[in-house]
């Protein structure tokens, strides 16, 4: 027969369980989350690498001389070819981020003809580094630039137009009105009032 301290006891000794039980549940939950994005984290790697392979081989194979730039990790695998270099004419940054280790490695693709940026953290970066390349068309869509950049844009040698897909800023503008003749600067969606026609700086 059990005393009321028996009874106690095992009450005690039952919820003590059912805590350790609790806790253990708890605690094998969390490692199955944790191992399941370690294991999900390890994949997109590896499907981003083989991608940027991918895109790395066509290049090289001279499949295709424009590259979309959605990684800023090919930059290196791109720049770091001759192949590649030879035959990358044109860049298209899309949705990306790239830093100033990145953007300098832009100064080697020595027959580079046009850069488009869309979205880009960094368009700057990149300009200032293919000054010296025989770039002669830039486009930009939903990427801010500094005027500092815009005042950069004589120092392409062959650069022939420019257009924004997106609204400028009146500073922006200024500057560009202010561009050489030789550079046809297009912007079909102007900040200020512009004469009837005037959406564009003819070249001459």
């Amino acid at each position: 027969m059990s005393t009321p301290e028996a009874d106690s006891k095992a009450d005690q000794n039952g919820r003590t369980m059912v805590r350790v039980v609790a806790v253990a549940l708890v605690a094998g939950w969390w490692f199955l989350l944790s191992w399941t994005a370690r294991l999900s984290e390890g994949d997109f790697e590896r499907q981003q690498a083989e991608r940027r392979q991918a895109h790395f081989n066509q290049v090289k194979q001279g499949e295709d001389t424009a590259e979309i730039v959605m990684d800023a990790e090919l930059l290196p695998l791109l720049a770091g070819d001759a192949d590649c270099i030879a035959n990358l004419k044109y860049l298209h940054f899309q949705m990306v981020g790239v830093a100033p280790e990145q953007a300098e490695l832009v100064s080697r693709f020595s027959n580079l003809k046009e850069i488009h940026f869309y979205d880009t953290n960094g368009a700057d970066l990149v300009l200032r580094s293919a000054h010296g390349l025989p770039v002669e068309s830039l486009s930009f869509m939903s990427t801010y630039l500094p005027v500092g950049a815009l005042q950069g844009l004589p120092n392409f040698a062959n650069l022939k137009t420019v257009r924004f897909e997106t609204a400028v800023r009146p500073e922006q503008l200024e500057v560009l009105e202010s561009l050489p003749d030789r550079i046809t600067v297009e912007i079909p969606y102007p900040a200020t009032p512009q004469e009837p026609g005037g959406d564009s700086k003819p070249a001459a």
